[in-house]
């Protein structure tokens, strides 16, 4: 993925437990750091369809953290949960992986296990660095 989904921001999670899918709405950042090949703050609208999910596990925010007053949730992909972390990780098929996003607003994760994830881009990049009077 562009970036590792670094400051990317979720704005909708569906979970379908009966088709054992799940379908992220992102805003991914797309950006380049030096400006080179696309903007700093370039964004790209996309869903993640993730298959095979075998589970969702969402942590409270973190209650010293100021989350009422954000309406996005800026996240960064990081390693999977342990097993120390989650049970249940133990006990994952081998042909799943596992992921979390660190959700920066909340100081907390969002864990996923499944088979499959791949990404649909809903439209082109657009810049959203602050337009200067």
């Amino acid at each position: 993925m562009p970036n590792g989904f670094h400051d990317s921001e979720i704005r909708s999670i569906r979970v379908d437990y009966s088709k054992r899918t799940v379908a992220l709405e992102l805003a991914v950042w797309v950006g380049d750091m030096d400006g080179k090949d696309a903007p700093r703050e370039a964004y790209r609208d996309g869903e993640v369809s993730i298959d095979g999910l075998q589970f969702l596990a969402i942590e409270p925010p973190d209650p010293g953290y100021p989350f009422k007053e954000h309406d996005r949730l800026r996240v960064d992909l990081t390693e999977g949960a342990s097993k120390s972390d989650i049970p249940a990780v133990g006990r994952i098929a081998s042909d799943c992986f596992v992921v979390s996003f660190f959700v920066d607003d909340w100081n907390s994760h969002i864990h996923v296990a499944a088979r499959s994830a791949s990404i649909e881009w809903k439209g082109e990049q657009y810049d959203r660095r602050p337009l200067r009077p």
